[in-house]
């Protein structure tokens, strides 16, 4: 609860103060009007025809809400247009997913499963009960990020697809797709850096040998079962007290968890993080994941070739 009264009075209210001024007030007049047409275009879409055949055995995950849905309709939409199978979406919701949203995402998404933030809780508490992993349940309280490691994966079994919201796929994605019809080995978003909030020496301490770098999970893949639940939560202990809390923690997280493991990494410049304003207006990439500045690109226009 503390933590979320500080996002909402301090944090939030200075961040977009700094994006005011490093962006200027006219494009974030600009974006942030486009982002309203776009949150009523969402709601004015019709749902696509699926593809042929049975659906892909993989299940695409988004964990969304109110500040964001609109980006996960366009975002699973944009996928689904180059998919020829049908997919199975599955959409976890935060808590505050207005109802006439979880209906536009039953009305767009024939067959999606709509998880509700109490089921998500529920399973949470009986496969990661707080008295077992205490950092772990006391930090998904105040991190939603790392709900799409704790809510999405514990007590289920096979492999899942997690997508960030702010992405849209501009092209077949052939690589992703093929992935998704026999999954063997974890894959995920190769970013423009390596951006995981901690030090690499703590990070490489923690597993005893080298960590993936440039590891983004705007795209993860991952078996629910594999995952050392036990192993998180004492990362998680190790990191607080050495170097704090981190906004980037599920990532690094994430990175060691697949840390000396085979996993495929799509290629950085037909999966692109941070599509630059040339790229955003004439697409060449597969996929676009709008990262920090990009995402005014998103709001402004980019989401328009999708309505």
């Amino acid at each position: 609860m503390l933590g979320r009264m500080a996002y909402k009075l301090w944090f939030q209210p200075t961040g977009w103060a700094r994006r005011v001024l490093r962006q200027g007030p006219l494009r974030t007049y600009r974006a942030a009007r486009g982002e309203a047409e776009m949150r009523q275009a969402a709601m004015e879409l019709g749902p696509l025809a699926a593809g042929e055949g049975e659906a892909y055995p993989v299940p695409v995950v988004f964990l969304t809400g109110a500040g964001y849905w609109h980006q996960t309709i366009f975002c699973a939409r944009s996928l689904q247009r180059f998919a020829p199978r049908p997919i199975r979406f599955r959409f976890h919701d935060d808590g505050s997913l207005p109802a006439s949203v979880v209906s536009q995402l039953r009305a767009l998404f024939s067959g999606c499963e709509i998880v509700g933030a109490e089921e998500a809780s529920a399973r949470v508490e009986r496969h990661l009960p707080a008295a077992r992993f205490p950092t772990l349940r006391a930090r998904r309280l105040v991190y939603p990020h790392l709900r799409k490691l704790t809510d999405i994966h514990a007590g289920q079994d096979g492999w899942a697809l997690v997508l960030d919201s702010d992405m849209l796929f501009h092209r077949a994605p052939l690589e992703l797709l093929s992935w998704m019809e026999a999954p063997r080995v974890p894959i995920h978003l190769t970013d423009t850096d390596t951006f995981y909030g901690y030090s690499l020496p703590l990070l490489r301490e923690l597993i005893g040998g080298d960590v993936p770098l440039r590891v983004n999970v705007g795209i993860i893949g991952l078996r629910s079962e594999a995952i050392d639940w036990h192993a998180l939560e004492r990362w998680v202990t190790l990191l607080h007290e050495r170097e704090g809390t981190q906004y980037l923690q599920e990532q690094a997280l994430t990175a060691l968890l697949i840390a000396g493991r085979d996993a495929v990494a799509l290629p950085p410049d037909s999966y692109r993080c941070l599509p630059d304003e040339a790229e955003c207006l004439h697409p060449t990439a597969i996929l676009h994941h709008y990262v920090a500045e990009s995402r005014l690109a998103l709001h402004s226009h980019c989401w328009r070739a999708f309505a």
